[in-house]
């Protein structure tokens, strides 16, 4: 019973792991350096560099809040290299580092000794703090797309669509924020280039509904609703509620409108028995 009891812990532990890293989704790190002049002289911050785990994982990108004068191998380890003129007021820096997953590890090496994150002056070593904290690649993309920072929401995308050019839900969102910006036609054209990776009905329901976003940000109303129910025929009907929140329709269907939408879409609902199935994962 014991046994049985630790087995259990065991895989909720691992399932649990899996579900917070992301399956197969890029990893973020991203880590804080502050620091203050030690000295009246010039000083050098050395900062070791996140390392992959050859065969399970790869650095895909790295990005600097402040570019670093030089980067150094000292020590069998990479150190990114920043000379320091004496100033009165601390400074913080930030690296983010995007680890794309190669294979089922999940871990990211990294050192978390101070001593490998340091300030060399006038011949004495400083250690200094480091903050570190990793988030999905995907989830972050999702937290600029939902905040409405299409900007950098297009950026993170960009680099998912890069990582996995065969993901549909990549160049939809993509799309989609472009029309945030007013640029249809762009927006259109990346909606229109995940069609390719949508084989099944479903999926491809959750692209024709982006193009209505297109259409309602754009004010073309006719079309709007056209795609929605195409949408709907498609099977975007057992989601509809999402129309009920979706901000990207609040200035060209009112809350009726949007209502009615949705009563229809229920009337087109096939029973359970017909479908064998009634549950979708919303993708909002």
């Amino acid at each position: 019973m014991t046994f049985r009891f630790l087995l259990i812990c065991i895989f909720i532990s691992v399932c649990n792991n899996l579900i917070a890293q992301g399956l197969d989704t890029p990893m973020v790190m991203q880590e804080n350096i502050s620091f203050e002049s030690i000295s009246n002289s010039n000083c050098t911050l050395f900062h070791l560099l996140i390392s992959p785990v050859e065969g399970h994982q790869d650095i895909y990108h790295r990005e600097y809040s402040e570019e670093p004068d030089s980067i150094v191998f000292r020590d069998d380890r990479s150190f990114a290299v920043w000379n320091l003129q004496p100033r009165e007021e601390a400074k913080d820096l930030s690296i983010i580092t995007v680890i794309e997953k190669l294979g089922p590890h999940t871990t990211i090496s990294f050192e978390t000794k101070k001593k490998y994150t340091y300030i060399e002056t006038e011949g004495k070593t400083y250690n200094q703090k480091v903050r570190r904290h990793s988030k999905s690649l995907w989830d972050l993309a999702m937290e600029k797309y939902n905040t409405q920072e299409s900007e950098d929401a297009i950026y993170l995308f960009d680099m998912l669509i890069e990582i996995n050019p065969k993901k549909a839900n990549n160049y939809l969102f993509k799309g989609v924020s472009y029309a945030r910006l007013g640029e249809y036609e762009e927006a259109m054209f990346h909606i229109e280039a995940g069609e390719q990776f949508a084989k099944m009905d479903f999926d491809k329901s959750h692209l024709i509904y982006a193009k209505a976003n297109v259409y309602a940000l754009k004010g073309d109303k006719t079309k709007c609703i056209a795609a929605l129910q195409e949408s709907i025929n498609k099977g975007f009907c057992y989601e509809m509620s999402t129309l009920l929140n979706d901000p990207d329709f609040s200035e060209i269907l009112t809350p009726k409108e949007r209502q009615d939408i949705i009563a229809k879409a229920r009337k087109s609902e096939p029973s359970e028995e017909d479908n064998g199935w009634n549950i979708r994962e919303s993708r909002f």
